[in-house]
């Protein structure tokens, strides 16, 4: 099952034309799970952006980074604005950013779920360069001057590799793994029931001693051949 990980702000890359109220960091204001800290951004700044970095994240065991999503805690002074919730990676202040509404009461606002490739999701280990940020009041209706962000998180969804039961069955049906094929030149290559996660599937390849021999996109076929095959010994 999907495992969804949470990272928070750990230090300020830029402070833009945000304030903190009442004092201190930008990150630590938007890391404390506290309304009465907060980043004020006055009309007349937007476009002056802030930017946070958030904290490392590894992925659990056997299990592969996703998506991601930037998830904001926000209000206005008054009336109702827009904000931008901006996601990030090293230098680049935004990779992908999602517009929100924001009211004169506190609440949850978040980007759609993003999968691009400049995230670095596939990164192997710790992904410790991923920055959120904000800072493009628009929109602003019934005398909104100013957004205050409260919190701030970035949701990681993570899934578990593929789980499956290869075999290699011989003339007769029977699996052979680890054993002998002696009644022909071409056993046949079973996946086995495959589960994936909730995801759908992507590609799948069949490799004999480090080399592809048959792949393709989607469902894996039920059964493959890699074709004649000398004799010898073969990893699979």
């Amino acid at each position: 099952m999907a495992v969804v990980d949470t990272v928070r702000p750990i230090s300020t890359r830029k402070t833009g034309g945000g304030t903190v109220v009442p004092s201190g960091t930008m990150h630590a204001a938007t890391s404390d799970n506290s309304d009465a800290t907060y980043i004020d951004l006055n009309a007349a700044d937007t476009g002056n952006n802030w930017s946070l970095r958030v904290g490392s994240h590894t992925p659990p065991a056997n299990f592969q980074r996703h998506r991601i999503r930037g998830r904001i805690r926000i209000r206005t002074d008054a009336g109702t604005c827009t904000e931008d919730i901006d996601l990030g990676r090293a230098d680049t202040d935004y990779i992908q950013f999602q517009t929100v509404p924001v009211t004169a009461s506190f609440a949850e606002q978040f980007t759609a779920w993003f999968q691009d490739s400049a995230f670095g999701l596939a990164t192997a280990g710790a992904l410790a360069d991923i920055n959120i940020g904000g800072g493009w009041l628009s929109s602003a209706l019934g005398g909104a001057t100013e957004t205050r962000t409260a919190e701030c998180y970035v949701d990681i969804d993570c899934r578990e590799r593929p789980v499956y039961s290869p075999e290699v069955r011989d003339a007769a049906g029977v699996h052979q793994a680890g054993g002998t094929v002696t009644d022909t030149n071409q056993p046949t290559f079973v996946f086995g029931a495959v589960t994936r996660d909730g995801l759908p599937a992507l590609d799948w390849s069949l490799t004999l001693n480090g080399t592809v021999v048959a792949s393709g996109v989607g469902e894996p076929p039920a059964t493959l051949s890699a074709g004649v095959l000398a004799d010898g010994s073969y990893t699979a």
